[in-house]
């Protein structure tokens, strides 16, 4: 066994279900907290430094509103269905685990061998997430879902994007997330939505 295969052990086999009780869907480096208004992901990565005999690890965690990442792939196919895990793009809320532990530097990483034991180190990162770091994310999510989201309709054109950003009174199901129009736009016919009503102003989310 290599360390990266101990390193695929560790998050499939014991970080993996500790995250589900959590919450979250997935499976290896790529977890996602359910929402229809964001992406919430945990995304797990290896240090460049890595070799077959250790792997240094760490994790990032976002929250970005689904309407403002669609709104990135104007003109369509810019930008992939899903914000990657692990990326920072500059929008949202983006952050490395290490920036969310009481008394880091910022940055902290972790390591396994192919020696170690893998249940006191998935521990060791479960405790870091299930204390930390989920809860600094669920209290964006919670804070973003609070303000009343604007209308998402796109005043640009077809290679550009500017959303009419009046407050939105409708919230429509799209493919993977909620769609907002104001009263202006509501009535539009969307490739962005089916013209289900999910809600109505003060219940769009």
């Amino acid at each position: 066994m290599t360390a990266q295969d101990a390193y695929r052990e560790l998050l499939t086999g014991h970080v993996g279900p500790g995250l589900r009780a959590e919450g979250l869907t997935g499976s290896g480096s790529v977890w996602t907290l359910p929402s229809d208004t964001h992406w919430v992901t945990v995304g797990f990565h290896a240090s460049q430094t890595s070799t077959a005999d250790r792997v240094t690890f760490t994790a990032d965690l976002r929250v970005l509103s689904k309407a403002l990442w669609a709104a990135e792939d104007v003109p369509a196919g810019r930008c992939p269905a899903r914000p990657a895990a692990t990326a920072d793009y500059g929008l949202g809320w983006f952050e490395r685990v290490g920036a969310l532990l009481p008394g880091s530097s910022g940055d902290h990483w972790w390591s396994v061998t192919p020696d170690d034991e893998p249940a006191p180190l998935a521990a060791d990162v479960l405790a870091a997430l299930r204390d930390h770091a989920l809860p600094a994310a669920r209290r964006v999510l919670e804070e973003e879902r609070a303000h009343r989201p604007p209308c998402s309709r796109n005043v640009g054109g077809r290679n550009w994007y500017r959303p009419c950003e009046a407050p939105a009174d409708v919230a429509f199901a799209g493919q993977g997330r909620r769609v907002f129009r104001c009263s202006g736009h509501a009535d539009e016919p969307s490739t962005e939505h089916d013209g289900t009503v999910l809600g109505r102003w003060p219940d769009l989310v």
